[in-house]
């Protein structure tokens, strides 16, 4: 199984993980191994059932071969940013 670390512990995270999960029910794919998160406050808490290990710089520090997929999305209350509202 290939190593999977995902970028991102906030809902799109685990949204990732989620389908991770489900493409290894189909076929043993990814072993997820958490998230990395550059928020210190949710190191070592768990999202999704999976650990939050630190930043990008623990990723730094492998000396094993894995793959990591960005799963950051752009939250606002107010909606999409004005460049890409639609003209009415």
């Amino acid at each position: 199984m290939r190593d999977l670390y995902v970028i991102g512990a906030g809902g799109f995270g685990r949204e990732t993980a989620w389908l991770a999960e489900r493409i290894n029910r189909i076929a043993p794919v990814w072993r997820i191994c958490g998230f990395i998160d550059d928020d210190r406050a949710r190191h070592g808490s768990l999202a999704g059932g999976y650990e939050v290990l630190g930043d990008c710089g623990y990723l730094a520090g492998r000396e094993q071969d894995c793959w990591e997929v960005c799963a950051v999305g752009i939250h606002s209350s107010g909606g999409l940013p004005q460049r890409h509202r639609r003209a009415s």
